[in-house]
């Protein structure tokens, strides 16, 4: 198994994780003029043994050719919806031979976790997960590297407790402050959310975007967030360390 940091071992999960899977040195297929004719099938369990993924057939429409002399074959899962943090699953791989009855079968149990690095100031209100997304690379980061001016998402699922007026609208104000290790303020940004919005959707998710230049002097950098209900004292904080890799 690996990610975009290399070879992995754990069976704990980050949220928004993409991790390959491998598989190395195949054999055993019924060859025609010397290649293979195979599908792959994957799909997750929980713990209830309930379906919550399923992606069949994904050599279907492939037009390359598989010699047997050098199969290798990968697959990925990004660990997101319909994933959720602090539940379990088994991710079950079929590698299937279209010309005979042969097959290969794998299974891995995996816990899902919320990124451990944020710290997190709640008072009043829920959320389900939060976590950093790279735009840019299309990944969820969990190593706290980023780009200079990568356009990194922070971004919150399941956020609810803000007072309501009778249309169901809730007033949230929300703003980000990075500052590098000197505390000298990089960006700042007080009022992105300046107009009500329906507490349903705030539910679903609230993001925002960050970047930084390449004028970083000290790493790591400090983001602070925060989401607080104009109409209450309810809020949620949270701070954590970025680092821009300047190589």
């Amino acid at each position: 198994m690996t990610n975009h940091t290399g070879l992995i071992k754990r069976s704990q999960i980050y949220y928004g994780e993409k991790v390959d899977f491998h598989y190395d040195n195949i054999t055993g297929f019924k060859l025609t003029d010397s290649i293979a004719y195979l599908d792959m099938n994957i799909y997750a369990l929980d713990v209830k043994g309930d379906t919550v993924m399923s992606k069949e057939n994904l050599f279907n429409d492939l037009k390359e050719e598989f010699k047997e002399s050098k199969l290798d074959l990968f697959n990925s899962v990004t660990f997101a919806d319909p994933f959720l943090p602090g539940k379990t699953y088994s991710i079950h791989v079929e590698i299937i031979d279209k010309k005979s009855d042969a097959f290969y079968h794998w299974n891995k149990s995996f816990t899902i976790i919320n990124h451990p690095r944020f710290l997190n100031d709640v008072n009043g209100i829920k959320y389900d997960i939060l976590y950093l997304y790279s735009g840019d690379r299309d990944i969820s980061i969990i190593d706290n590297l980023i780009m200079p001016f990568e356009q990194v998402y922070f971004i919150v699922e399941g956020l609810e407790g803000f007072v309501q007026d009778e249309n169901g609208m809730v007033s949230i104000e929300c703003s980000v402050t990075i500052a590098d290790s000197n505390n000298e303020v990089l960006m700042t940004n007080p009022n992105m959310i300046p107009n009500p919005v329906e507490a349903k959707e705030l539910k679903k998710q609230i993001f925002g975007s960050i970047t930084v230049d390449d004028q970083v002097k000290i790493n790591p950098i400090n983001c602070s967030i925060a989401i607080k209900d104009r109409w209450s004292d309810k809020y949620l904080k949270s701070q954590f360390n970025l680092v821009v890799n300047k190589e």
